[in-house]
């Protein structure tokens, strides 16, 4: 069995291929009754269905240029994306004192808002009349001392709530309030307020804490980097007449 020129199948291969599909040819014996004329012709032409297929798919991009050109452009896709996966996103995760470099040189990118510190207090329905007292005490006592007046049956708990920013008139989730006010009243329920214990001013990050931040734009810019160096690597030159059979 031949495909022409390109590809010739002798009786060695299809004995090979009989060794290699055992299981098929057992099947085929009890199917046709172990005549050996029928099982060997159903083999042989499963033998050379495979081959045929297996051939056909190696013409592929010479029967079919679309073909060609969906299968060169999802290759050099790959391609691009373990280069830039090399050169560009892992080198910016591993790269500690090229992230570091590149963080000292645009600090002020990376900044904190005027934000806050505070404590949210949730408050049960027992004490709904006492509401006013408690904020009037907590405003002048740290929390646990709250606790010790107003929680005897755990009726009121606070979560200590860290480095929230504060805007001109927000704080923490739907929580109304001013630079100036001491607390916050939760829109949702009037049983959950806010103590705001302090107002931090606005300043520079560090790195650990913008480092999600920091590696994005190190992976920018590092792209950026390598874009340029690889212009200056591989100058692109212009095949005026492939350009041409394009357009046309």
């Amino acid at each position: 069995m031949n495909f022409g020129a390109a590809k010739t199948y002798s009786v060695a291969d299809f004995d090979a291929w009989l060794d290699e599909n055992a299981n098929r040819r057992i099947n085929y014996a009890l199917q046709f009754n172990n005549n050996a004329t029928a099982v060997a012709e159903q083999c042989y032409k499963d033998f050379v269905t495979e081959k045929a297929l297996s051939y056909e798919e190696t013409q592929l991009d010479k029967k079919y240029p679309d073909f060609k050109n969906l299968m060169r452009e999802y290759e050099e896709g790959i391609l691009l994306f373990e280069a830039i996966k090399q050169n560009v996103w892992d080198k910016a995760s591993v790269d500690t004192i090229g992230l570091e470099k590149f963080f000292k040189n645009n600090r002020d990118k990376f900044r904190w808002e005027e934000r806050g510190s505070f404590i949210n207090y949730s408050v049960s329905d027992t004490l709904k009349s006492e509401i006013d007292a408690i904020k009037k005490y907590a405003e002048k006592n740290e929390p646990k001392k709250v606790l010790d007046k107003f929680n005897k049956k755990r009726r009121i708990r606070p979560l200590l709530r860290r480095n929230q920013r504060p805007q001109q008139s927000q704080i923490g989730s739907g929580c109304a309030v001013g630079k100036k006010e001491r607390f916050s009243h939760n829109n949702n329920s009037p049983l959950n307020f806010a103590k705001i214990e302090k107002i931090i001013a606005a300043g520079p990050k560090e790195l650990k804490e913008a480092r999600g931040f920091a590696v994005a734009d190190y992976q920018e810019f590092l792209e950026k980097q390598w874009v340029v160096d690889l212009a200056k690597a591989y100058p692109v030159q212009i095949d005026q007449k492939v350009l041409d059979s394009i357009v046309k």
